[in-house]
């Protein structure tokens, strides 16, 4: 019974669109309906093969169902898109009210071409909306993806030759389709929407990136960039590193400063330190990092912390590897900080240890006495 099932399916499937064609071929569909009226229960299988959009298959194509099963793939996807539509639309209801006109549906959808059929039924058969069917897999998808589908490319026909191209290794999924919506319409949106898991992850880079640059939308370059393949997490951490550091608060021969986290990244990779961890604090103006060079000495990264209201003072200074500076450039160095007004013996706070008591409360009327005057 199944190959002659299968034979018929072949047949039909294969049928020219001449109108004589569709005459002769009328009978075959009916005894088809009734081949599949007759055979054991497929539920199942329509379940696996028309997954959310099962139930709509099943009222729009009756006992006939497995029709939809047994279809080549490419084909299947056509019929999903127009459940999808039928669905949309409300229409389905109207059908099975009217068991002539689901017939008719039935029959149209086995014989008519696959152009034809989208173009009845969704008003236009873009350029690419065939082929990209196919891309999405040998099972039904949510009602949503083939109407949002369509709409795009009726909005942006250029649309179409991105998505086949960034399509051509994994399927065209529901999060590339809702990632692409919620950017602007371009046609280049499919390779930049490529680059982002889901929406949620999309939110997130663009929340980021709005307040890294002050600009609402992504800039021509940066978008290449992520166009191009950079991941986006490396585009916004670019962005935060190439940011300048506020301006240095000492100037002398011999020191360099640091003036970018970029600079600070290498730095830290060039001596085979810890501070890349600290362009958050560079960037608030908290600390400061300078090179220190002369000639037959090691270089010295130095790093000055800002006391405020105190000023800057010396928080370290080493050479790579976190070695310790040895005493002839240790002094030379500190002459030089406190000559530009930096503090070399350590933080205020840490100074004030020996003169803080934090005994009775009592101990402090006077002060409070002397502040209420």
């Amino acid at each position: 019974m199944h190959d002659i099932l299968s034979a018929r399916l072949a047949r039909l499937a294969h049928a020219t669109s001449s109108a004589a064609a569709k005459t002769s071929l009328k009978s075959e569909l009916l005894d088809l309906a009734k081949l599949c009226q007759i055979v054991p229960n497929h539920d199942y299988l329509i379940d696996a093969v028309a997954g959310p959009l099962a139930p709509a298959v099943q009222r729009v194509f009756g006992p006939a169902s497995l029709i939809v099963a047994l279809t080549e793939l490419s084909r299947r996807q056509v019929y999903f898109a127009i459940i999808a539509q039928l669905q949309n639309a409300g229409q389905i209801q109207d059908l099975e009210a009217n068991e002539d006109n689901r017939r008719k549906l039935i029959e149209r959808l086995i014989l008519a071409s696959s152009a034809d059929l989208i173009a009845e039924h969704f008003g236009s058969c873009p350029h690419g909306f065939l082929r990209l069917l196919t891309r999405l897999g040998d099972r039904a998808r949510p009602e949503e993806l083939y109407l949002d589908l369509h709409k795009l490319l009726t909005e942006v026909p250029a649309l179409a030759k991105d998505l086949l191209s960034v399509t051509q290794k994994v399927s065209l999924s529901a999060n590339l389709l809702s990632v692409i919506l919620h950017l602007p319409r371009c046609a280049d949106v499919a390779r930049l929407a490529q680059g982002f898991e889901d929406t949620a992850e999309y939110e997130r880079f663009i929340g980021m990136y709005r307040i890294l640059t002050g600009h609402e939308a992504l800039d021509a370059k940066h978008r290449a960039r992520l166009c191009a393949g950079e991941r986006p997490s490396h585009l916004l951490d670019s962005l935060y590193l190439t940011r300048p550091l506020p301006a240095p608060a000492i100037a002398a021969p011999g020191l360099r400063y640091v003036k970018s986290g970029v600079e600070l990244v290498h730095v830290a990779k060039t001596y085979r330190n810890c501070l890349s961890g600290f362009v958050a604090e560079a960037l608030k103006g908290q600390h400061q990092y300078f090179i220190w060079t002369k000639k037959g000495a090691p270089s010295v990264v130095v790093c000055l912390h800002n006391e405020a209201p105190f000023g800057w003072y010396l928080a370290e200074m080493r050479e790579a590897d976190n070695a310790r500076v040895s005493n002839p450039w240790r002094h030379e160095i500190k002459a030089l900080l406190a000559h530009c007004g930096v503090r070399t013996a350590g933080s205020v706070e840490n100074l004030m240890r020996p003169y803080r008591h934090f005994g009775d409360i009592d101990d402090y009327d006077e002060l409070f006495d002397l502040d209420a005057a």
